[in-house]
């Protein structure tokens, strides 16, 4: 199963938990009966900035350290089994607006 979302994120001075401030708002059902299901839990990660110029950063809960993806460039975690928690991906633009892809495998 692979689900795709393009985001405009617009704060760059605040931290967008990829679950509940950009996937979780999406999902119209929660209980997931009149809508396709959505894990939290994924197999395979990919971020990409949809513009040449700014850089995303991509961190987890601690929010310390962090991948830098620059603009137009991709970023996949990958793993054998769904362990790719959402819930501790933390993201944050340096430009306002930036679109951001966001595409997950489970």
């Amino acid at each position: 199963m692979t689900r795709d979302w393009l985001f405009t994120i617009t704060d760059p001075t605040k931290w967008s938990n990829l679950w509940n401030d950009l996937i979780l708002p999406t999902i119209s059902d929660p209980t997931f009966g009149n809508s396709p299901f959505v894990p939290s839990m994924v197999r395979s990660l990919k971020i990409q900035g949809q513009s040449a110029v700014g850089v995303i950063t991509k961190a987890g809960n601690s929010k310390l350290g962090g991948v830098s993806i620059p603009g137009a460039t991709e970023d996949v975690t990958s793993a054998m089994n769904n362990c790719i928690d959402l819930k501790n991906v933390n993201i944050k633009v340096d430009t306002n607006p930036t679109l951001v892809y966001v595409s997950v495998v489970a």
